[in-house]
């Protein structure tokens, strides 16, 4: 996101823009690998519900090309400003779903925790009304990763 501002705010020198586009495909295609490696290790059972996760990770992450074309119009040069201005409010709209998931998940861990501490995982009864993914998340003592 940095990179993009940078090329939004700056119209200086050629040799500065173009450095400032490796920052953006640091920070783009970085995220993937991440992402995949981050959803096998998470979502691991069942192995159906793992699938669709990557599956649809991969959608949205090339779903982008469909459009992205109509970003980078001759009108737009040479600064291309809308063109990163959309790019950016791509990237910001990524960046606040990976802080809301990251809420979710650490208000689920706090369950889990929860759950555990007061003792209820001896209960059976209480245990036979949860859900299975989280009576399998408490008996395994299954965590989100953050």
């Amino acid at each position: 996101m940095i990179g993009t501002i940078l090329l939004i705010a700056v119209s200086g020198p050629l040799w500065a823009r173009y450095g400032f586009t490796f920052l953006v495909c640091c920070g783009t295609f970085g995220v993937y690998s991440t992402t995949y490696a981050w959803l096998s290790s998470t979502i691991t059972q069942p192995p159906v519900k793992r699938a669709v996760a990557i599956g649809l990770a991969n959608t949205c992450a090339n779903i982008a090309s469909l459009f992205a074309n109509y970003f980078w119009l001759d009108q737009y040069q040479p600064m291309f400003r809308q063109s990163w201005g959309c790019l950016l409010g791509f990237q910001v709209l990524g960046f606040s779903c990976i802080l809301t998931l990251r809420f979710l998940l650490r208000r689920k861990n706090k369950k889990f925790e929860a759950i555990v501490s007061e003792g209820h995982i001896n209960d059976t009864i209480f245990m036979s009304s949860l859900d299975d993914e989280t009576r399998n998340a408490v008996q395994n003592n299954f965590r989100y990763v953050l």
